[in-house]
């Protein structure tokens, strides 16, 4: 039974990956049907244009911040191949272009696409250190997540924290898990870059945090770890790969989080849907230049 199971995946790959695709925007789709048929559009759309200026200029220059974190751990990551000589363009370039590939197709597989811009490596080496890039950025959320449910669950707290445990620690012991998927030397590198990397994962949850707070305490009064807790738990739901973007489980979590600390649901999805406005599409828009600028490759 497992053998035809694999078999008819293997002769129906591409097809499966496509019906995934479009079931994936399609849930994405019916989620915010289903969630904007129960709110307001008019309150929800109010509250995206009448913003503070000083809340606007606080998202920009946080947004910007959180794109040069992301940036730099992409330049560093890519040290650790060592015939990559990028320039600080090359950087930018194939960084905004990951971002962009990573917002239009579902599930964030789409950063994977950027491995086709590094021409200095092979295909297998540049695969690798997406993939490490990749297990960063959810390592942190994964944390953030765990230490969120272990509060909210008292009764799984033990399961949670070991799972904090292990997903903290997990970073760490990736060379032994792995260690046949690149060279020593790369795995040396890596583990000289390793703290930095995760610090400034930390830097940028935070950033997070304070968007949030800056949006959610124009509204209400908010205890602030609490506030942190309840992203964490928002950013940890959109790890479930099952929409476009995490668009749909990420509005309808911080509706039903939220609303126990006085946000209204029109709040939180403006909230939710600004936020992701400019940590997600606006750092991609360069990346739309640079990608039809080189469309025959």
């Amino acid at each position: 039974m497992k053998n035809k199971i694999t078999n008819y995946y293997h002769k129906h790959k591409e097809q499966i990956k496509k019906l995934s695709f479009v079931l994936k925007i399609i849930f994405s789709l019916a989620l915010l049907y289903f969630i904007f048929n129960k709110i307001s559009v008019k309150d929800t759309f109010d509250h995206l244009l009448l913003l503070p200026l000083w809340v606007i200029i606080m998202l920009i220059l946080s947004s910007y911040l959180k794109f040069f974190i992301q940036m730099k751990n992409w330049k560093s990551l890519m040290k650790i191949d060592p015939n990559v000589n990028l320039k600080s363009g090359d950087v930018f370039k194939t960084h905004t272009l990951g971002l962009l590939f990573k917002l239009v197709i579902p599930g964030g597989q789409g950063s994977f696409g950027k491995m086709f811009y590094l021409k200095q490596i092979s295909k297998k080496s540049a695969f690798f250190i997406i993939a490490l890039e990749k297990m960063l950025q959810t390592w942190i959320v994964f944390v953030a997540g765990a230490i969120a449910c272990a509060y909210y669950f008292k009764s799984l707290q033990i399961i949670f924290l070991g799972l904090f445990i292990l997903s903290f620690l997990f970073p760490f012991f990736v060379p032994l898990i792995f260690k046949k998927a690149s060279s020593e030397r790369k795995w040396k590198r890596y583990k000289s870059a390793l703290i930095p990397l995760l610090m400034s994962q930390i830097v940028y949850l935070f950033l997070t945090f304070y968007q949030y707070y800056a949006i959610l305490s124009l509204f209400s009064e908010l205890n602030i770890f609490d506030m942190a807790m309840k992203v964490s738990l928002v950013l940890f739901a959109t790890l479930i790969p099952i929409s476009y973007s995490g668009l749909g489980i990420r509005e309808s979590a911080s509706v039903y989080l939220f609303a126990q600390s006085g946000i209204n649901a029109e709040t939180a999805v403006a909230c939710s849907l600004i936020i992701f406005f400019f940590n997600s599409v606006i750092p991609a828009l360069p990346g739309i230049f640079y990608f039809y600028s080189n469309k025959k490759k």
